[in-house]
This record gives structure tokens, sequence and C-alpha cells, in this order.
């Protein structure tokens, strides 16, 4: 089989993560009332019983205070706003078809994360967003134990990836902490890519602004394989069967990219098969395969989509074979942004057929070269299929477009979670944690260069 194995591409993976967001809580403590602009924490047994609870907390589950939450109509008029208390949290009412977004910053980005027509008394959880660290930790790192055979090594860490063909025994890389760690892994290719062995710093304590010596011993040659094979591309003029294999757990979380990506050029009469390996000795929380395609088709109105079908399987210990059928899984497709309004660009979509799944999911990024501004909501499946950005409470004007903005990104994506039966089970979170798998349909698009 003739295969072209490429970098990996911009695909919407950020959907499931997401989604992850989306976890059950503890019950509230107080909740927002006040005008137009501003909310302030009461004592909820003086007021009356809202439909939603949002929780704002940081990656360790702390309570992020003082994040602005919006409520705006089936319009997208502003109804009222709100502040998060000490605990993180606001009790709110979500008109019928309206929509509660929760505003952050990282200092340099912005960031508006939103729930559309959520069910009433289902908690609604948004993770915070860090603040933005210009100083990272340099890590200088020695190897150690390659093996005789290797040419080349593929590294990993939370915010860098690549591989180096010389001065093998020498890796000098920058490293970003999530939830105060870093995590570093390091593959030995031989001359034809195959893996021949690995090694991990794992959970290391990070020195923003500083340099750090450490070594690495790469001789662990556990590797969990599978052979995956993928039905039903459809005959697309430019279309890739996609192929993942990663881990599972806190340790994936940390990391920058998927371990194993495989993709396979126009593959014959829609099947593709490939064989998939990681380090099996990381496995602690299990493993994560995908299969399925992305089709690459010509611009749109100086766009260049790219969309397709993604389905997803949990396993806690590896098999040793795996079959994915794509064909039959609706479609969604995205037309170009309509800005004609500049302060509120209007997005549609269309889907080949129904999707009886539980969520879907808009993202769209925007803005000019001193700030860019990320837009993305969760939303019924049943939802229709447009959706404009909603009117910005005049106090958080900095995160509306402005004269000159551009569309930078577009994404859709619906999902069905093999753990959850809809909207509500979805954004309850409760049932995900225990899920084995996913359905994916997702397009995007980017401005062409």
């Amino acid at each position: 089989m003739d295969t072209d194995v490429r970098e990996k591409s911009v695909i919407l993976a950020a959907t499931i993560c997401l989604m992850a967001c989306m976890g059950g809580c503890t019950a509230p403590q107080g909740m927002g009332d006040g005008g137009p602009d501003m909310g302030r924490a009461q004592d909820m047994d003086s007021m009356p019983k809202a439909s939603n609870v949002v929780l704002v907390q940081d990656e360790a589950g702390n309570p992020v205070v003082g994040v602005d939450v919006v409520i705006n109509d089936k319009s997208g008029a502003v109804v009222q706003t709100f502040k998060t208390s000490t605990d993180g949290q606001v009790a709110v009412a979500v008109p019928p078809g309206g929509m509660v977004a929760v505003y952050q910053t990282t200092g340099t980005d912005r960031f508006i994360d939103a729930v559309a027509n959520p069910p009433p008394g289902v908690k609604l959880t948004f993770a915070g967003y860090a603040p933005f660290q210009p100083d990272q930790t340099m890590l200088d790192l020695t190897l150690t134990g390659l093996p005789a055979a290797t040419t080349q090594v593929f590294y990993m860490s939370g915010c860098s990836s690549g591989g180096k063909d010389s001065d093998l025994a020498n890796l000098q890389l920058q490293v970003c902490q999530r939830s105060g760690k870093y995590d570093v892994i390091v593959l030995a290719l031989d001359a034809m890519g195959k893996k021949l062995a690995w090694g991990a710093l794992v959970g290391q304590t990070p020195e923003p602004g500083e340099t750090v010596r450490n070594s690495m011993s790469v001789n662990h040659t556990d590797f969990a394989q599978i052979d995956l094979e993928i039905t039903g591309v459809p005959p697309y003029p430019k279309v890739y069967a996609v192929m993942e294999l990663d881990l599972r757990g806190d340790l994936r979380s940390r990391l920058y990219d998927t371990l194993e990506l495989v993709e396979i050029r126009d593959p014959p009469q829609g099947d593709a098969r490939a064989t998939l390996s990681l380090p099996a000795g990381l496995a602690t929380a299990g493993f994560s395969v995908s299969g399925g395609y992305q089709r690459i088709l010509p611009e749109i109105d100086g766009y260049v989509p790219s969309g397709g079908i993604r389905r997803g399987q949990f396993y806690p210990i590896l098999p040793r074979e795996g079959s994915v059928a794509v064909g039959v899984v609706p479609e969604v497709w995205l037309a170009p942004p309509d800005v004609r309004d500049v302060l509120h660009p209007r997005y549609s979509w269309q889907l080949t057929s129904p999707f009886s799944g539980d969520a879907g999911w808009l993202g769209a990024q925007y803005g000019t070269a001193e700030k860019s501004i990320y837009f993305a909501v969760i939303f019924p499946s049943n939802h229709e299929t447009a959706m404009r950005l909603p009117d910005i409470p005049v106090a958080l004007s900095e995160y509306g477009p402005t004269l000159g903005a551009k569309q930078l990104y577009i994404g859709i994506s619906y999902i069905d979670s093999d753990g959850a039966d809809g909207f509500a089970d979805y954004l309850d979170g409760t049932k995900l944690k225990a899920s084995t798998g996913y359905t994916n349909s997702f397009d995007y698009l980017v401005p062409k260069p």
C-alpha cells in the first residue's frame, strides 16, 4: 500500500478537549444578581431559584473568583451579567433559547466560552485560563542508553515537539507546565522510522526563566501495538485516512501533541490499514484509539476548508487489532462567515443528514495583530444550523470584533459520546468519565495564506 505519512495537521481535536472540561461539581453556595453590566453576590435563600449553576475552576480544581458571566437571550441581547463568587460559582437563569457565556483573559488573548440553551438544573463547569507566562523553562537534556541503530530521535513536551537526526545525545527545548508540572517523552528511531526505545521525564517541576540541565535514559523497549483498519472513506479528490493512538489520563492532558499519528493519502477502495505503537509503560490510564478521514477541498471565498469524521475508542488494555467504519456518519459542512455586521459575525453550516448525537460545538478566532479573541459555544445537536456572535456588554467591549478584525479560524463539530444520552448528560460530564468511545463529525475553515 502506498502510504503518505506527514506531520500532524490541524484537526478539530480541540472539540474533545473542550468537552472534557464540562464535569459535575459540588452544590452552589451563592448566586449573583444585578444590572445589565454587573452582578453582585447574594445569599441564595433570599433569591429565586435559578435554572443553572456556573462553576469556573482552574486545572487543579480550585475556584476562580471574579470571572465575568454573561446571559444573552435568544436574539443575542444581553440580559444580565454576573461575577463568580468566592467559591467560583454563580447561579443564573438562562432564557429559553438563550446562552450563558464566561469571559476570561490570559493577559494577551481573550476567551468567550459559552453554552447555548442549557437544560435546567445542569451544572455548567468551565475551565479557568492560567495567566500568560512569558518566561518558560528551558531544558538542556542529555540522552543516554540510545540503541546502536538509532539514527533519529523524536521528542514531545508541553509546548513543543520535533525531531533531530544529528547530535542525538543532546536536546535543547522549551517546556511548558500544566497544573504545575511538565513532561518530556523521547523516542529513538532507526533509519526506517521504526521505534527502537523510549525514555520519559514525568511530572517535573518547572523553573520559569531558567535553564534546567537533566539527563534521560532512552532504553525502554516495551511498546503497545495495534493493527488498525478504517473502512468507508469517501472518494473525495483529496482525502486522508487518519489514525491516532494516544495515552489517556493526566500525562496526556499535559502533552503538546498526539503520540502516534498516521495519515494515508487517498486510500484505495476507501480502506486503509496501519500498525500503530506507543510506549506501553506510560499508559497507566489506558489508551485512546481513533480512526477516520479528513477531506481537503479547494478554497471557497478566501478560506481553505478541511473536515471529516473521527471515531474514537478507549481501552484499558490495547487490543491487537481494531476496525473503524466511518462511511455512515453524517458529515458537517461550514459556510464562510457572514461578516457584513462587523460586531456580529454570523456562522452557518449544513449536515448531510440529522445528527442524533449529544452536542455540537462552534469555535471561532478573530482579531488583529494586537489581540486575538476566541469564541466557543456548545449547543444541543438539534440546534438550528446557524449562530451569530451575541451582543457583548459595554464593560467587556474589548472581547468584541472591531473594524479591521479578521476571522482567523472557524470550526464546527458534532459529537456523540458512548457514555452520554443527550445534551444534559453531556454537560453533566459524570457519564463521560466511564465512556468507551465517541463519534465526531467536524469541519473548519482557515484563511488562505
